[in-house]
């Protein structure tokens, strides 16, 4: 029994680690700008480019995703946009 537990729990993990990447992928896909949003309305260019560095958002995708897999391996998920 213990086996087969190990097993599914070692089976998972390649599973969630596409899944994230998918989930990625798709996020980088939808038009608009999270940074543009976060600065606001009346925010310039400056502070739009500042958050977009903040946030990682002006790397590509394969950049973005070895910098969330590096950090996810020292247990560190992100911050929260919330």
């Amino acid at each position: 029994m213990l086996k087969f537990i190990i097993g599914r729990l070692l089976s998972a993990i390649p599973v969630l680690l596409i899944v994230s990447l998918l989930t990625l992928s798709l996020v980088w896909l939808v038009p608009g700008d999270a940074a543009a949003e976060m600065a606001g309305v009346g925010a310039t260019q400056d502070e739009v480019a500042r958050i977009r560095t903040q946030m990682g958002l002006d790397k590509s995708l394969t950049a973005q995703a070895v910098d969330w897999y590096g950090n996810l391996l020292h247990g560190d998920l992100g911050q929260s946009l919330l």
